[in-house]
């Protein structure tokens, strides 16, 4: 009894490592002849990104295995070799996650997969597109030998529509076998839109076939595959809507944002990508007024603690941030601020009648600001007898104000409607105009609505011109 007891003991002790140890949920196996090197790169697109995933090292005989317990999302993925940096690109999917990549590492163009039907189909597709493309080429060469001989190009233009129309069969009937595949999710992605024969008024074509195009833009592409992150199309795609494809307002702007990340939301990871690439995205923007879409991004989805990843130091950050621009968003009536003359008289922004009105915030350590002023100085000239006035409020206070007055001689500023400060910055025209650096300059209309900001001063008679031609007053 107490060996029988024993021996289950023992057998226990010896099962308990299999029993314990968790099973993989991938493993990928690379073989390449001639890669002498021991280490292999893993990286992955993701967004506009290509980012490292793991280093892989050479097992015995030369072979490399990836494998782990934890998740190696789909899309598609890159392995660079050393020293060289050459690279080949493979599909990740949900289902085939255990598979093996074959190839001579003096030849990748040539891979064979065991155990990875997406892959196949995709380097299949590629080889197909790459002999059509070497014959489409070659037409090509002809037609344009063809039309410098002024000769007919009937026959080779069917041969090129023929093989267009091969293509087109190719990968309709991949997409229709494959649907669920990341080849199938591609094809789709890059598939351009056709445009059917639109029933309107030749001088409306144009633009009829332009709305169709934008509106039928995203038909092919399934935002909530959360495989779509991790491809190489989905930010240029993206990018060229808002950017080319979208008037660019910023409600217009904000809209479409909207709209786009509505469909994103079922995959989590792409809707987080896309919140915190559309913030940064106007954040940074050099455009005026593209401010308002940052303050939109703000407002409807980190305001609202939708973007719980933000640590929360940031997060007040950002919401400052969107707090301190409001007041100065193209369209807001300007905050009216009384400020001083030299001579200590009090003066009201909007008590100040003109049809249009240019502040301009500036300092006389401002190196900018001592640049632009003589471009000021000449426009104030040159607009104020056409309802422009030009007021200057210097931003020094306290005992460094009458640096002001001084550099007002010096650069002969006399000229300006009015030369103001707040010596004591009771005001607080640095809040209620953002003025957190020098110099910088806005333009109100007659109710003191902000019409344009940040324009720098040598641009401002072009700018003016322009804004006054627009408003039937030149």
């Amino acid at each position: 009894m107490k060996r029988n007891l024993l021996l289950l003991v023992l057998a226990v002790i010896f099962l308990m490592p299999a029993f314990g140890q968790k099973k993989s949920n991938y493993e990928l196996k690379f073989e390449f002849d001639h890669y002498s090197n021991d280490t292999l790169l893993l990286a992955y697109f993701y967004g506009d990104k290509q980012l490292i995933k793991d280093t892989i090292l050479a097992q015995p005989g030369k072979k490399f295995v990836y494998s782990g317990t934890d998740t190696l999302d789909a899309g598609i993925y890159i392995l660079m070799f050393f020293p060289d940096k050459k690279f080949i690109q493979f599909i990740i999917n949900d289902q085939e996650k255990f598979f093996t990549i074959k190839g001579d590492y003096k030849d990748l163009s040539s891979l064979k997969f065991k155990g990875s039907k997406d892959n196949e189909l995709f380097y299949t597709y590629m080889d197909f597109l790459s002999e059509k493309r070497e014959i489409a080429d070659t037409l090509n060469a002809h037609r344009k030998k063809a039309v410098e001989f002024r000769q007919d190009t009937t026959a080779i233009d069917l041969q090129l529509k023929e093989l267009e129309m091969n293509v087109l069969a190719y990968q309709n009937d991949l997409v229709q076998k494959n649907p669920e595949s990341i080849t199938a999710l591609m094809l789709l992605g890059n598939k351009d839109i056709d445009i059917p024969a639109l029933d309107v008024a030749a001088e409306e074509l144009q633009r009829a076939r332009f709305y169709y195009y934008r509106k039928h833009f995203f038909d092919h592409i399934d935002f909530s595959n959360p495989a779509l992150i991790r491809t190489p199309f989905l930010y240029n795609k993206i990018e060229r809507y808002l950017d080319q494809l979208t008037v660019q307002i910023p409600d217009t702007i904000s809209q479409t944002i909207d709209e786009i990340l509505l469909k994103m939301e079922p995959a989590n990871e792409t809707w987080k990508f896309y919140v915190s690439h559309f913030l940064n995205k106007y954040a940074k923007s050099l455009v005026i007024g593209m401010d308002a879409v940052y303050v939109h991004m703000v407002d409807q989805y980190y305001s609202k603690g939708r973007t719980t990843w933000v640590a929360k130091e940031t997060l007040e950050k950002i919401i400052d941030n969107a707090e301190k621009l409001r007041p100065t968003l193209l369209g807001k009536i300007a905050e009216d601020v009384t400020l001083y003359t030299e001579d200590k008289q009090p003066v009201r922004i909007h008590d100040i009648q003109s049809d249009y009105l240019v502040l301009f915030f500036w300092a006389p350590d401002c190196g900018h600001c001592k640049q632009s002023m003589p471009d000021i100085v000449k426009f104030s000239e040159k607009f104020k007898d056409k309802g422009v006035k030009v007021v200057a409020v210097c931003t020094k206070g306290r005992d460094k104000v009458a640096e002001c007055w001084d550099f007002v001689k010096e650069k002969n500023m006399g000229v300006f409607y009015y030369n103001l400060t707040d010596e004591l910055y009771r005001s607080r025209y640095h809040v209620k105009y953002d003025v957190r650096t020098t110099p910088k300059v806005f333009i109100l209309d007659k109710d003191k609505k902000i019409i344009l900001k940040n324009v720098a001063g040598e641009k401002l008679d072009e700018v003016m011109t322009e804004v006054m031609k627009n408003d039937g007053k030149m």
